[in-house]
């Protein structure tokens, strides 16, 4: 018959695994989003280059959060590894901390993803900004002015 420890290390190991593939996944959509973007955009003639931008750096930030979750998983693992060790300790007390640090850090990376498709989209399909002499004298007054009139 399993004994507590037991089922407290299998459950230790269970929620190791999970946040594992959770970064993992948090790595692989943020990565994965940002190359398929930039894959699209010599295809793209019509697209504003002022939200893609934006989304690359909100992909990028989400797959530089990501990676700060695994970092804080690593010293939240270890911070329970010492409290397993030494449970009079306060190693405890603060792997539960780095866990939620660790837990809203991946919630940010997802945030980052969700940010990364609105801008893409509003960059794939808001046209792109009119030149600024198109915005100061209209277009009709600049088309005059190259002689593309008719």
């Amino acid at each position: 018959m399993a004994t507590n420890d037991d089922w407290r290390l299998q459950n230790s190991a269970q929620a190791i695994e999970f946040s594992r593939e959770c970064i993992r996944i948090a790595v692989l959509i943020n990565g994965g989003a940002a190359i398929a973007l930039v894959a699209l955009l010599p295809s793209s003639v019509a697209l504003n280059k002022h939200y893609v931008f934006w989304s690359l750096i909100a992909y990028s930030a989400g797959a530089g959060a990501a990676f700060l979750a695994c970092v804080g998983g690593y010293f939240a693992q270890s911070a329970f590894a010492q409290a397993n060790a030494n449970p009079l300790g306060k190693a405890g007390y603060w792997a539960n901390r780095i866990t939620l640090v660790t837990a809203l850090v991946t919630l940010v990376s997802f945030a980052g993803f969700v940010v990364g498709v609105f801008l893409a989209a509003k960059g794939l399909m808001a046209p792109p900004p009119a030149p600024i002499l198109d915005r100061i004298l209209g277009p009709n007054l600049t088309a005059a002015l190259r002689g593309l009139a008719p």
